[in-house]
C-alpha cells in the first residue's frame, strides 16, 4: 500500500511539473500622451494554434476598421511578406499562441506576436504586471525594429531595442520605427516574442560606436558615459538622461560625471547625437 502511495506521488508530482507554465495570459495596458487607453492579452497555452481559438476567447477583427483615436491590436503574420506588404493574417484583441515550457528558447517569428497601434498622440506608455512572470517556463519581451533579414523579427544589421518584460513593468515608446500603411491609418508595430534572454542575432557595423556606461547597473551615487571611439568623442558632446516616461532628468556633457542620488530605481536611457546626426540611445540601470 506504502509503495502504491509513494507511486501515486510521484506521478502526480511528474503531472504538475508538466502542466506548469503551459498556460500563460498577460494583460498589457497602453495609454497615449492625451489618456486615451486600451489593452490586450498576449500568451500562450500548450494547446493553443497560430490561429483564432474561440475556445481561448479570441476573435478575428481582421478587416474590422479601427474607427478610434486609440486603438491597439494583436497579429499574427506572415514573415516574408513583412517587409513589401501588409503581413498580417488574423487579428484579436487576445492573442494565445502554442508554446510551452518543452520549448521555452524558441524566439522566432513563429513564435513572435505583432501589436499594432494606431495612435496620433505620442509617446505610448506600455504597462504590464511584471509579477505574473512567476516561473521560468513564462518569458514575453517586447521588440521594436525594422524587421528584415535572414531570420526572427530583427535580422540583418537593423536598429533594434529589446525589453525583456520580466524586468521592468512600464515603457514609453515616442514612436516605433515599423509601420503598417492601410487605406485609411498608419499602424505602428512592436513585436511581442514569447522567449526567455532574447538574442536577436545583430552583428554591429564597424562603423557604430559604443557608449560605455560605468557602472551599469549603477551602484554608487553617479555614472559616467564615453564614447568608444575617440574619433567622435567630443568634449562638448551633449548628453540627456530620459525615465521610461520620455521626460528629461538631466543634461550633460561626455565624459562627466552625473550624481545619481535624486533618482528612483528602474531604467533610465541615455540619448546623444553624433556630429552626423546620427540619434543614438543606450540603456541603463539605477
Amino acid at each position: 500500500m506504502k509503495t502504491f502511495q509513494n507511486l501515486l506521488i510521484l506521478v502526480l508530482t511528474l503531472c504538475s511539473f508538466w502542466a506548469k507554465g503551459q498556460h500563460f495570459e498577460l494583460p498589457i495596458f497602453f495609454e497615449d500622451a492625451i489618456g486615451n487607453k486600451d489593452s490586450l492579452i498576449l500568451g500562450y497555452d500548450i494547446a493553443a494554434s497560430k490561429g483564432i481559438d474561440t475556445a481561448l476567447g479570441e476573435i478575428d477583427i481582421l478587416g474590422t476598421p479601427y474607427t478610434k483615436e486609440f486603438e491597439v491590436r494583436a497579429s499574427m503574420y506572415k514573415y516574408e511578406k513583412i517587409r513589401h506588404e501588409d503581413p498580417r493574417i488574423i487579428e484579436s484583441k487576445k492573442m494565445i499562441i502554442e508554446s510551452d515550457c518543452v520549448y521555452p528558447t524558441l524566439y522566432d517569428e513563429v513564435n513572435s506576436i505583432m501589436v499594432l497601434i494606431k495612435s496620433a498622440n505620442w509617446p505610448i506608455v506600455i504597462s504590464w504586471d511584471s509579477t505574473l512572470f512567476q516561473d521560468s517556463c513564462r518569458a514575453m519581451a517586447i521588440i521594436e525594429c525594422e524587421p528584415g533579414g535572414w531570420f526572427d523579427v530583427c535580422g540583418g544589421n537593423n536598429r533594434f531595442l529589446v525589453l525583456e518584460m520580466e524586468e521592468i513593468d512600464k515603457f514609453s515608446f515616442v514612436r516605433t520605427v515599423y509601420t503598417i500603411q492601410t487605406e485609411t491609418d498608419t499602424l505602428f508595430a512592436l513585436f511581442f516574442p514569447l522567449s526567455r534572454k532574447i538574442d536577436v542575432g545583430i552583428v554591429e557595423p564597424p562603423n557604430q560606436n559604443k557608449v560605455i556606461t560605468y557602472p551599469n547597473p549603477v551602484y554608487d551615487d553617479s555614472v559616467l558615459f564615453r564614447i568608444e571611439d575617440s574619433a567622435y568623442n567630443d568634449p562638448n558632446l551633449t548628453v540627456k538622461i530620459c525615465n521610461t516616461l520620455g521626460s528629461v532628468i538631466s543634461v550633460n556633457q561626455i565624459n562627466e560625471e552625473i550624481s545619481t542620488q535624486s533618482w528612483s530605481s528602474g531604467m533610465y536611457f541615455l540619448r546623444y547625437q553624433m556630429a552626423i546626426k546620427m540619434c543614438k540611445q543606450e540603456n541603463f540601470w539605477w
